[in-house]
């Protein structure tokens, strides 16, 4: 099995993270596009480095997290694809058209009465996008 391996490198830590070229999970659009469900992930997990890094209020809400989730059926318009992961009163959508080098559009919202807190209620909507290897952010809002 060949794989290939994509390195990002951080103060005091390196992150790899693997594509393998025999995927779980292939989607395959008319033969001649197909995306690799890890990569949907990784994309996932760049952003929520992102936010952990930038905005040291979320880091005690973005450690030890399960996801669960995956590709939403209904949630994408034609030509796009949508994927939709939660945990702990997260939700983080992921959408991005069907073409090669895509721009992904990623959006992480928490609530903490989704996330079942007692106390001052707390909302936080991340919006950023991924393309050629880079998170951007482009709106970071948080209401206590």
């Amino acid at each position: 099995m060949e794989e290939d391996n994509i390195t990002f490198l951080r103060k005091n830590r390196t992150i790899i993270y693997i594509l393998v070229s025999i995927p779980i999970i292939t989607i395959t659009i008319l033969g001649l596009w197909s995306l690799n469900i890890n990569y949907i992930l990784l994309v996932r997990d760049l952003a929520i480095d992102h936010i952990k890094r930038y905005h040291p209020k979320t880091v005690d809400l973005l450690i030890h997290l399960t996801w669960s989730g995956g590709r939403n059926e209904t949630g994408g318009s034609i030509g796009n694809e949508h994927y939709s992961y939660t945990n702990s009163g997260w939700i983080i959508e992921i959408t991005f058209p069907v073409v090669s080098n895509p721009e992904y559009e990623i959006k992480a919202d928490y609530s903490s009465i989704r996330a079942g807190s007692v106390g001052v209620p707390t909302r936080i909507i991340w919006q950023g996008t991924y393309i050629n290897g880079k998170i951007t952010e482009k709106n970071y809002t948080i209401a206590q």
